[in-house]
């Protein structure tokens, strides 16, 4: 249990509904439902009653309401006390930022990278890619973010990977769905057809778990088939008439799909799991602290 989790609690508490905690927090709605279901899988209850309307809080939720805002009470005034004598000085980044990157800068990039830092400012000057190489290398800038990646030497390169998700099918299956309508409902495929769902270890868990809920289903609803994240097993058990499952769009170009004698047919589906973007910074060059915290949060290439 962390305080963030906590922190989020409560803002669904307040706002009512997952989405527009997502937003007053400054994270996506896959990232708030991960963080919940971690609490609830930690306390061993549901804490809301999730609708299409909104959510509720269940008996549970309303006793832990109160305990949360007790625990983050004692925590701000923990970090008042200790602030009190020695506080972070404010630290700015300088950084420049293309105008496609722009667009994802504040929904996006910097919370998924450092959530919440009152004393951490960015100074934005919107750059062409180009122009932040050699602002880098010229020292006018301390990070850059764009993305394409850096050509030059001199510079560190550090990405996550956009994703489109993947909803994988057996082919005489979805060829009869799409024949009758020029469209499936995705709802009732998913209600009618076992689910080969992605493993607690893989990142695609929570935009699964999330697309589920976006259909005003829960994983009670579905009859699961297997739950593993290995794509080539996938792809097998798809073929084979086990069910249907996702995978990222990325890695479906590391199989070879006509392995399968066209068994298996792929629908891309309007759910982004990343942003394609890059973090870039002068090689040799060492962040502030903070913004070392910043990169390394979510990449291990970065040192």
């Amino acid at each position: 249990m962390t305080f963030k989790q906590l922190q989020i609690f409560l803002t669904i508490v307040d706002t009512g509904n997952f989405k527009t905690a997502a937003k007053k927090l400054f994270m996506s709605a896959p990232s708030v439902s991960t963080h919940i279901t971690a609490l609830e899988d930690e306390i061993g209850c549901k804490l809301f009653e999730r609708k299409h309307s909104g959510t509720k809080l269940t008996t549970e939720g309303m006793k832990m309401c109160n305990y949360a805002q007790t625990l983050l009470k004692t925590q701000s005034t923990m970090l008042t006390d200790i602030k009190g004598i020695s506080s972070d000085a404010p630290i700015n980044i300088q950084a420049g930022i293309t105008e496609a990157a722009m667009a994802y800068f504040i929904t996006d990039i910097l919370p998924h990278y450092f959530p919440n830092d009152i004393n951490l400012y960015f100074s934005i000057h919107q750059m062409t890619h180009e122009q932040i190489e050699k602002a880098l290398l010229a020292g006018e800038i301390d990070t850059g973010i764009s993305c394409a990646p850096c050509k030059s030497t001199h510079c560190v390169n550090s990405i996550d990977n956009v994703d489109s998700l993947i909803m994988l099918i057996q082919t005489d299956y979805y060829q009869s769905l799409i024949t009758e309508d020029h469209s499936f409902d995705l709802r009732e495929l998913l209600l009618n057809t076992p689910l080969i769902l992605p493993s607690f270890q893989s990142e695609l868990r929570q935009y699964v778990e999330q697309l589920i809920y976006d259909c005003n289903l829960s994983l009670s609803d579905i009859s699961i088939a297997a739950e593993l994240d290995r794509g080539e097993i996938i792809l097998m058990m798809v073929a084979q008439k086990t069910g249907i499952s996702f995978i990222k769009k990325s890695s479906l170009k590391l199989y070879d799909i006509t392995l399968f004698k066209g068994q298996v047919s792929s629908v891309e589906l309007p759910i982004p799991t990343e942003v394609a973007t890059y973090i870039i910074r002068k090689e040799g060059y060492h962040f502030p602290r903070k913004m070392q915290i910043f990169c390394m949060n979510k990449s291990k290439e970065m040192n």
